[in-house]
């Protein structure tokens, strides 16, 4: 038995050594569901479990026990077998390190990818310093597996979020590449993906684009349309148009990545779901919160075919179709989706990992949109303690939570408190990124709106210019977040009585968000309200009440009837017509009382008799 079990070893590793080695590699799992969660500032729209029906927390008594029982053994043979393949892995490393040759330096590339997947981070890290020695010093620095060993470096610090160390790798690699395989090679367009990744996790939009249009250009050059690995650089590229706003071009090169998984694949597979899962964010984002459920609820149903219920991409799916049921005004079921999210993601990686953390920053802004602001704090304070454990407090994940924090506090109107925590987000944000990026504008700008709310409306002025100087200068003029900052701006020169500057701002926001997201848009609504209470508070009462009407018939649209937008937007027009009805209504009298004291004409009680007639009316 010991003979053929080597027999079989050796043509194993003789077909291994025959089969040509992979240069296009897979996003690992962990970088893929970072890049589906949202756990962005409190909106959800950049940004984060009560149990499903036929799931039980306790149950009765012998069942019960039963059932924990089969989950423990379940989670023990799992540990076993993990534990098992690893040790499998390294002594066939070890086998193939002691033959030396190349396929040494790929073991243990491999190898270390493999635990990096395992999450054994520290061996991970040991094992890929290895194979870089290793094939520097039997392959040479100018090298193919050398260069390989940086790819898989870098997507490795990816998946772990040291985005600073993932871009050097990959640019090593290309460095390398560029000389020994030219620009027009497939081994180039996997590290430019990787560094456009990496530069995406970054937040450095720009950069992200310039690289991953280089990938897709030599995959579409080599492969063709009809290729997985096309469609996944198409994915990263439209992943980047979503963040920079350009929604009608990332669900465009969505689509065209959506056609070539269906056509290879086919519609149930686990890529296909992954790319539905993708157009479902970008939906999402532009406010089409119904076609993003939608897509979302396919990705779903592949995924529960294919790698069942308990798996993380299963538990993304849930992540991601809770921000369009949020969108949509519908909370309850927002936070059924992000609760079995949380109920799968502890069951698989236990209550301390990233992905956790993520998800109860998402359950967290349900609470908060819910009015819930002193549980929506709880929830953020617990995982804001995850990610200062994981990250430390320079990582943006621990950013967005403690923006989320600080809107909590100043719901809770606990202003200086919120001021806090915005301020050490902005903290963390300049020493991450710098003055010049779009996180740090918009803490710039929850700071200008924290200002507004203690009455220094000349420090709010203040902090929402710089933030809009900051998108105009790293987003440019045409895009979603400078609308939404002159939608700030204009609140602030609001606030400050300057009516003028606050129509302007107003205005150019108005043009931003048609071109953008079109006209039938929340953010849309929300300036065109902003600049009716302004048109009030100037006295043009007419261009008030278009505003209001205009913006209201977007929130019913869009949100519904019951949605807390829509309410406000129906009580504040009612409120508008019921005072301008009133001012007619006295009028009118004035006039009657003018013409029963001889100070006015006969003809004068007639008028005031239709005056009071339309105000009525």
């Amino acid at each position: 038995q010991q003979q053929q079990q080597q027999q079989r070893q050796q043509r194993q590793r003789q077909r291994q050594r025959a089969r040509p080695w992979r240069l296009e590699q897979r996003p690992g799992r962990r970088s893929r569901r970072a890049a589906q969660h949202t756990p962005a500032h409190r909106h959800v729209a950049n940004d984060r479990h009560a149990l499903t029906p036929g799931s039980s927390s306790s149950g009765g008594g012998g069942n019960s026990t039963g059932a924990q029982n089969v989950e423990r053994i379940n989670t023990e043979l799992k540990d076993f077998m993990i534990s098992r393949l690893r040790e499998m892995v390294l002594a066939l490393t070890e086998e193939e390190v002691a033959k030396g040759g190349e396929n040494a330096a790929m073991a243990l590339r491999a190898t270390a990818t493999l635990l990096v997947g395992c999450r054994e981070e520290a061996l991970a890290r040991d094992m890929f310093n290895k194979a870089l020695a290793y094939a520097r010093s039997h392959c040479g620095e100018q090298h193919m597996e050398t260069a390989l060993v940086h790819v898989s470096m870098g997507e490795a610090f990816l998946a772990m979020d040291e985005v600073e160390n993932s871009q050097e790798s990959f640019r090593k690699a290309l460095k390398i590449l560029r000389a020994t395989v030219g620009e027009k090679h497939l081994a180039m367009a996997t590290a430019y993906d990787g560094l456009g990744r990496a530069y995406e996790r970054a937040g450095e939009h720009d950069m992200s684009m310039k690289n991953c249009e280089k990938a897709l250009q030599i995959r579409l050059a080599l492969l063709g349309q009809k290729s997985q690995d096309t469609a996944r650089v198409q994915n990263h590229l439209a992943m980047a148009y979503t963040s920079k706003g350009n929604y009608a071009k990332a669900v465009e090169l969505h689509r065209l990545a959506l056609e070539a998984q269906v056509a290879t694949l086919g519609d149930d597979h686990p890529e296909t779901a992954n790319t539905y899962n993708m157009l479902g964010v970008a939906y999402n984002s532009r406010g089409d919160f119904t076609k993003s459920l939608q897509m979302h609820q396919k990705a779903l149903k592949i995924y529960k075919a294919t790698v069942g219920e308990e798996h993380p991409d299963t538990a993304a799916t849930y992540n991601n179709m809770g921000n369009p049921y949020n969108g949509l005004g519908d909370h309850a079921k927002a936070l059924q989706m992000f609760e079995h999210a949380l109920k799968i993601l502890e069951k698989t990686f236990g209550s301390k990992d990233s992905s956790v953390a993520v998800t109860l920053n998402n359950i967290g802004n349900i609470q908060y949109n819910q009015g819930q602001y002193a549980k929506s704090l709880k929830t953020y304070e617990r995982a804001l303690r995850l990610f200062d454990k994981i990250y430390g407090e320079h990582h943006p994940h621990t950013a967005s939570t403690s923006i989320n924090m600080g809107n909590a506090y100043s719901y809770l109107d606990n202003k200086p408190k919120a001021l806090e925590m915005y301020q050490r987000a902005l903290r963390t944000l300049v020493a991450l990124v710098g003055e010049n990026h779009p996180d740090t504008a918009r803490a710039y700008g929850n700071i200008g709106s924290t200002y507004s709310h203690l009455g220094q409306f000349d420090k709010s002025l203040e902090n929402h210019k710089r933030a809009l100087r900051i998108f105009q200068v790293t987003l440019g003029e045409n895009v979603i977040d400078t609308g939404r900052a002159y939608t700030s701006a204009g609140n602030a020169y609001d606030r400050v009585g300057d009516y003028a500057n606050a129509l302007k701002m107003y205005q150019k926001a108005d043009r931003i968000f048609e071109t953008t997201v079109g006209s039938q848009h929340p953010d849309s609504a929300r300036n065109i309200y902003n600049m009716g209470n302004t048109y009030l508070h100037s006295y043009e009462v007419a261009k008030a009440l278009k505003m209001f009407d205009r913006s209201l018939k977007v929130f019913r649209a869009m949100l519904g009837d019951s949605h807390p937008q829509t309410v406000a937007a129906t009580q504040i027009l009612q409120s508008v017509c019921g005072m301008v009805a009133h001012h007619i209504a006295f009028l009118a009298d004035a006039a009657d009382d003018l013409a029963e004291s001889g100070g006015a004409t006969a003809a004068r009680p007639a008028a005031g008799q239709r005056a009071r007639k339309k105000g009525g009316k």
